[in-house]
């Protein structure tokens, strides 16, 4: 009886099929997809996990030819939802080699109270806007953890999330002008635009998770890119954990699986998983609730390891990916 099992997360950087647009850029070519799907099969096997949270992918079928030429046991089902109000932008996925326990929910819109309006652009004209929906749909699923010949399920949700990048937000009139980004001040403005989308992403995210993590005593992991640090504002806001310690609020937060490690770890393993401004930083991250704690009287599983693969950063990222991996290996109790 297996009773060992390992999560993960990875940003492909713009999967999609070839002779498609990416933003302004023509595409792929057959030989530069294959080379890019290639590359990313090798990293879902060499991650050998059971559930393994993807971000940025644009076209299914790009997915599904990518998991066609893994070596390793297919997954038993993924979900990668398409965006309803804008399917030609990318979206989240989830692959999974364990049974799912509910439908898969994507989730578009920012919960009510979380919604923020964005400042306005008056040299152009454009007034302030609302910024209520997610950037890309947060992916929500129930899972059963067990493994092996285990017959007590053990129920789980996991969320895949990509929140707003930190690139700035500039504004424009479609068909129109957009901002002066070479005005500091008007560059400013549209950085405070991203800060404030991310922030109201984290907020609405955590609004989520609080369905499961207050109201339905659900375990729950959440994997994804969160471009921000791990001790960022945002992602404490996500994880609950924007005052010192509260035991109190235990069951109520989410804690960073490289945190988590084993005692028995001769060296934490604490890594990177992108290049930012030309330094190492780490922004795709692994939070898991209390049931994760090794000490916690509800505990069903443990973290033993978190390993990160970021050796391809050093690497041309287009056909491989400008984000390494995080992967933890838990052990049932």
């Amino acid at each position: 009886m297996s009773d060992r099992l390992r999560i993960a997360s990875l940003n492909t950087l713009n999967l999609r099929l070839p002779g498609r647009p990416i933003y302004q850029d023509p595409g792929y070519t057959q030989e530069e997809f294959d080379a890019k799907a290639s590359w990313l099969a090798g990293m879902i096997d060499t991650l050998a996990s059971q559930l393994v949270g993807l971000q940025e992918i644009f076209d299914e079928q790009a997915l599904t030819e990518t998991i066609s030429r893994c070596s390793g046991p297919p997954p038993r089902w993924f979900a990668a939802p398409e965006p309803r109000d804008t399917p030609d932008l990318p979206r989240v996925a989830l692959l999974s080699w364990l049974d799912a326990l509910s439908e898969v929910e994507s989730v578009h819109r920012i919960p009510e109270g979380f919604a923020v309006r964005l400042p306005a652009a008056p040299e152009i004209g454009l007034p302030e806007t609302l910024h209520d929906h997610f950037s890309r749909p947060v992916l929500g699923v129930t899972v059963n953890l067990a493994t092996g010949l285990r017959r007590r399920p053990v129920p789980a949700r996991v969320y895949v999330v990509h929140l707003k990048s930190r690139r700035p937000n500039r504004a424009s009139i479609p068909g129109g002008p957009g901002e002066d980004m070479d005005d500091p001040v008007i560059e400013a403005r549209a950085h405070m635009r991203s800060l404030l989308m991310r922030a109201a992403e984290a907020g609405g995210l955590r609004s989520l998770l609080l369905r499961d993590l207050y109201r339905a005593r659900m375990p729950v992991i959440v994997l994804g890119d969160f471009n921000d640090h791990a001790k960022a504002a945002t992602t404490n806001l996500v994880a609950g954990r924007m005052a010192p310690k509260n035991l109190a609020r235990r069951d109520i937060q989410l804690y960073h699986a490289a945190a988590l490690q084993s005692p028995n770890i001769l060296t934490h393993r604490i890594g990177y998983t992108k290049f930012h401004l030309g330094e190492p930083d780490s922004i795709d991250h692994i939070l898991l609730s209390e049931e994760f704690l090794r000490e916690s009287r509800h505990a069903i599983a443990e973290v033993e390891r978190v390993d990160y693969f970021n050796d391809h950063l050093s690497e041309d990222g287009r056909l491989a990916s400008d984000h390494g991996a995080i992967r933890a290996s838990l052990r049932l109790r």
